[in-house]
């Protein structure tokens, strides 16, 4: 006989994917034991399993919406540093090719389907990728 939280323990084991021997190993309860519990409990196991598989996902989900938005932000701060720089400078190439750079990244990600970034395309977004 296990305990409630014993239970709970070798549920939640199993509905983060491990395997009998690995329960087994953690728990020090009877591999039977294991079994048995694990096949009267399926329906919490799979729900257990479900909900992090959810959570994992609006993790995920965060994170990417995180890294487009600082794509978005990166974009947004070269396009108004180069709309301040004078062309003679040097560094205005760099700029512009970071500003390409950060475009192409967002339309690959397919943030951005208007044609002024289209237009864009002609240009050769490596141009000169030796930097």
């Amino acid at each position: 006989m296990i305990t409630a939280e014993q239970k709970a323990q070798l549920i939640f084991l199993r509905a983060s994917g491990h395997s009998y021997d690995s329960i087994v190993e953690q728990t020090g309860i009877a591999k039977q034991t294991v079994f048995d519990t694990c096949k009267k409990y399926t329906g919490s196991i799979r729900q257990q399993r479900a909900e992090l598989i959810e959570s994992i996902l609006v993790r995920e989900r965060q994170l990417y919406a995180d890294r487009i938005q600082a794509l978005c932000n990166i974009a947004n701060r070269l396009r108004t540093e180069l709309e301040t720089r004078e062309l003679s400078e040097l560094s205005t190439e760099t700029i512009f090719k970071l500003y390409c750079a950060s475009l192409k990244n967002l339309k690959e990600q397919g943030f951005i389907t208007n044609t002024r970034v289209t237009d864009i395309e002609q240009l050769d977004w490596n141009y000169n990728s030796e930097w």
